[in-house]
């Protein structure tokens, strides 16, 4: 083996921690959108954010709470439910306490698990179906909020598109680096 062949196994060895992290970006830039549209057009599945503590400790503050869509029929006492109230548009996800129907009208009287009485209010569904929690991510709240802040569509796929595009970019200039024109060897 030649010197220049020598130097070409080291530059190898010292390129593959590069190439591992270019392909684990790549695989992130590509896996991550996928889940994420499986979860919500797939699954049925879809997030909110935590604002308040009134769920303490099941909740707090900056978590997201993953939920997926009922009938409303099947809403009973102990489930969390995202509720908004009367006039109000943002949702609460507090614990139904107890539920009335009356002519296909289904209303519910929630309590956050923090709060020591029931909410002032109660919300009706008059759907077909109601978002019941069925899991919390710790702190992914923050992110969401901050991309519900936007009002515009152009901004959240502005705040989306850009990291996923500079994570492709990174992740093909690690996986397909320059290349060195070979020794000549006489």
């Amino acid at each position: 083996m030649g010197t220049s062949a020598a130097a070409a196994d080291i530059t190898d060895v010292k390129q593959r921690p590069w190439r591992v992290l270019g392909w684990f970006l790549a695989a992130m830039a590509v896996s991550v959108p996928i889940a994420l549209g499986i979860a919500r057009f797939g699954l049925h599945l879809d997030l909110a954010a935590v604002r308040t503590g009134s769920m303490r400790p099941t909740y707090s503050p900056g978590d997201a709470v993953l939920t997926h869509q009922v009938p409303v029929s099947d809403i009973r006492p102990g489930m969390i439910v995202l509720a908004v109230p009367p006039g109000g548009t943002t949702p609460f996800a507090h614990r139904v306490i107890s539920v009335t129907r009356h002519n296909g009208v289904t209303t519910v009287q929630t309590k956050g698990d923090a709060n020591p009485a029931p909410d002032a209010w109660t919300d009706t569904f008059s759907g077909s179906t109601a978002s019941q929690v069925v899991a919390v991510v710790p702190k992914a709240g923050y992110l969401i909020a901050g991309l519900q802040a936007s009002v515009r569509p152009g901004d959240i796929a502005f705040t989306v598109g850009v990291p996923i595009l500079t994570l492709t970019a990174i992740a093909l200039v690690l996986l397909y680096p320059t290349r060195r024109p070979k020794p000549v060897t006489a």
